[in-house]
């Protein structure tokens, strides 16, 4: 009677590779949950300022990458391997695309309320100015359309801004062309404003 080969030992090193997939993966269903319900609660801020893209959209996505572990597991394990070279820039894909997804919803999300926060801040001691925009489009997004925006310029360049059920039933079929959107602000951070409140009237 033949003996079953026996099964490979669990080593340390693998015991500790598989614990450290676990708590990956539960980080990232936890940060899928808080992405979900930190997302509606943003205040509406609208301008653009390259400082603010670096440093609280780029630099907390890619540092978290590296923090991860991206360079490790997508570069050094991938094409250490004995793997053709089609599957090492497959993987390498792959990894890069994960990696990217798990460090927006975790790291990419800290920097969003990190910069809402300080936003929130600021406004504290700045005077509320309104502003108006003429709008250029009422549209909307999200499944089936159901969520609905406003677009206008705002210091030459593209904004959006949600709007309640209500006026997007009202301004349903209405020509924007004929409409501005009246927005009450205060100053924020780097070029921004806060939307404190918004109403649409005609030109």
């Amino acid at each position: 009677m033949k003996k079953r080969p026996k099964a490979p030992a669990i080593t340390q090193s693998n015991r500790d590779l598989e614990r450290k997939e676990k708590v990956k993966y539960r980080l990232f269903i936890a940060s899928i949950v808080m992405f979900l319900l930190y997302n509606p609660t943003r205040p509406d801020i609208i301008g653009h300022d390259l400082r603010h893209t670096f440093f609280f959209v780029l630099m907390p996505i890619l540092g978290g990458m590296w923090i991860l572990g991206f360079r490790q597991a997508a570069i050094v394990k991938t094409w250490k391997s004995k793997e053709d070279f089609g599957y090492k820039i497959i993987a390498t894909i792959f990894d890069t695309i994960v990696y990217l997804l798990f460090s927006f919803l975790s790291f990419g999300l800290l920097g969003q309320i990190v910069w809402d926060t300080a936003n929130r801040t600021v406004i504290k001691n700045e005077q509320t100015e309104t502003i108006f925009c003429p709008i250029d489009e009422f549209g909307s997004h999200g499944k089936h359309g159901r969520h609905a925006h406003v677009g206008f310029l705002f210091n030459g360049h593209y904004e959006q801004l949600n709007i309640d059920d209500e006026t997007k039933r009202i301004y349903r079929n209405a020509d924007a062309d004929g409409y501005n959107v009246q927005l009450v602000t205060k100053k924020g951070l780097w070029n921004h404003r806060v939307v404190l409140s918004y109403s649409i009237s005609e030109k």
